[in-house]
């Protein structure tokens, strides 16, 4: 079972016996980042395969155990079996945990469990951040996971009927994106985004997808919103649109469902939206400084790879509470 917990920050274990033949390693992820989390528990469990190997024995999991403090680095604990390889129950065992279950989050004083996750897009070195305001909707809490560590974000702005939110998140600073005009945006233009879908299931790593401005305008021909080609998964919403030159704009906010799919009867094949970047830019008025950079406008478009590379310090993981 995974758990996103808030304790202090853990330190590397090594391999420690609990009981006759029950080992435990505990890592911590130095960088700090979200994007090593996968590499962090696909080292622990190496480990555990390398020191049952050097003990003529095979590992088989326990326990995992993903923690993620409010403050610090993530920690990863992993407690494994030895068993001889020829132990029956040594085949077919999977090291690692269904990713069917659930992400439980624990507190020091009670254990809770998130209302919601989410996506959003650092645009200030200061941490000011947008996503979508359905994501944050009546939070008590709500935790960032950054490029530079875990930390506090509160609400700073929402505008309900556009679906957008200005958060504030604490530390930094921090390496925003550029928030583009949403004017000179093209039918069939290319975009992108980066985004957290589903991490329960496919893991706290970003992932990217990449398609076109399918219309200029939303659901029922919605002046506000871009219909995109962008594959989008729950959790991808508040995510950035990004154009070629890596400038957001627009945040993705909604898919056709299942209701289509009844009234259709056919499946929808990538119908998906986001809200125009100028509604953002409204809402960001009040707080434009010169810690938001002006959108990149270069003759030389960057590669694909080196734009993602760059918008994916800006992209954060939202846990609403």
């Amino acid at each position: 079972m995974y758990r996103i917990s808030l304790p202090g920050c853990a330190t590397d274990t090594g391999v420690v016996q609990l009981s006759g033949n029950t080992y435990m390693i505990s890592k911590s992820d130095a960088a700090g980042a979200f994007s090593n989390l996968g590499a962090l528990k696909a080292g622990v469990i190496r480990e555990a395969n390398a020191f049952a190997e050097s003990k003529g024995k095979v590992a088989v999991a326990r326990s995992a155990n993903m923690t993620i403090p409010a403050a610090g680095f993530p920690n990863f604990e992993y407690q494994f079996a030895l068993l001889d390889k020829d132990d029956p129950r040594a085949n077919g065992v999977p090291l690692n945990p269904p990713p069917s279950e659930s992400l439980p989050i624990n507190t020091q004083a009670e254990n809770v469990t998130p209302k919601s996750s989410g996506s959003g897009v650092i645009i200030s070195a200061q941490g000011l951040a947008l996503t979508a305001a359905h994501v944050v909707a009546d939070a008590k809490k709500i935790s960032v996971i950054t490029a530079q560590g875990i930390h506090t974000a509160t609400v700073l702005c929402v505008d309900e009927s556009n679906d957008i939110a200005v958060l504030k998140i604490e530390g930094g600073p921090y390496v925003p994106l550029t928030v583009a005009p949403s004017r000179g945006v093209r039918l069939g233009q290319g975009v992108a985004t980066i985004g957290f879908p589903n991490v329960d299931i496919q893991g706290f790593s970003p992932k990217v997808t990449r398609g076109e401005i399918s219309s200029v305008n939303g659901f029922a021909d919605d002046p506000r919103s871009w219909q995109i080609s962008v594959p989008v998964q729950p959790g991808n919403s508040g995510g950035p649109l990004l154009d070629e030159d890596g400038n957001i704009i627009g945040i993705v906010e909604a898919k056709l469902g299942l209701k289509v799919v009844e009234a259709t009867g056919d499946i929808p094949q990538n119908v998906n939206y986001a809200v125009k970047s100028a509604y953002a830019l409204a809402l960001l008025e009040p707080y434009m400084d010169s810690s938001i950079p002006q959108p990149n406008q270069s003759g030389q478009k960057p590669s694909f790879e080196d734009m993602i590379a760059k918008a994916q310090q800006s992209v954060v993981l939202i846990l609403v509470y």
